[in-house]
């Protein structure tokens, strides 16, 4: 099995069980930094949801997308998306956005790279990963395949070396809690967050990393 092959129907099945409700859930994490008439790309955009839930907020947007189930989903709902960086033009991106996608890639050094070559001067890049602690067993079937666990230290680091000016690399105490789709339908996202940070801080799990960084105008 290549890393490739292992992201068809079944994963998407998985990945997109809740629907849309997932970007909206995600959408506290990137929307500080969409600025209106923007050109915004979602890297491992699967579904299209968080593009979709910030595109009120942006000018145009774009996911890049290797899984062919989760692109079609997309494009059905309404996303631009193409499976590879390698057909986004060169500096024609405002904001790169991506959500717990680059531990699934075999070389993330080369895809941060490639997102500064996408990005205009002056464009600003996301990225949020999972914290995975060190405990974590392997599973022979692991549904995730993460292939790599990230800290606020070497995620900023290899950002950095990949050309940008990092301008925070920070964890975010945000942990889903059971039952999180009733909340969100029964509550609110305003009381879904509150008690996402509660329970990230009595499971003691910085569960999640950001780093924000710009791409140099010179």
């Amino acid at each position: 099995m290549t890393v490739e092959s292992f992201y068809n129907e079944d994963y998407f099945q998985y990945q997109n069980r809740a629907g849309d409700i997932q970007g909206q859930a995600n959408k506290f994490k990137f929307a500080p930094f969409i600025t209106d008439q923007a050109r915004v790309l979602d890297f491992g955009c699967g579904s299209g949801a968080l593009l979709r839930a910030i595109g009120d907020r942006s000018g145009s947007t774009v996911g890049v997308e290797i899984n062919a189930t989760a692109r079609a989903y997309a494009i059905e709902h309404g996303t631009e998306v193409v499976p590879s960086l390698s057909e986004i033009p060169t500096s024609s991106v405002d904001i790169v956005v991506s959500n717990h996608a680059l531990e699934h890639v075999e070389r993330p050094f080369e895809i941060i790279t490639e997102l500064h070559r996408i990005l205009r001067g002056g464009g600003q890049l996301v990225l949020v990963v999972p914290c995975d602690r060190v405990s974590l067993p392997f599973i022979e079937n692991d549904k995730d395949l993460h292939l790599y666990s990230w800290s606020a230290s070497n995620l900023g680091n290899l950002v950095k070396a990949a050309g940008f000016d990092v301008e925070r690399a920070e964890e975010i105490w945000h942990l889903w809690p059971p039952y999180w789709k009733q909340i969100i339908a029964r509550l609110g996202l305003g009381t879904f967050h509150v008690l996402s940070r509660i329970y990230a801080l009595l499971r003691r799990r910085r569960s999640q990393v950001r780093v924000v960084a710009r791409k140099s105008t010179s």
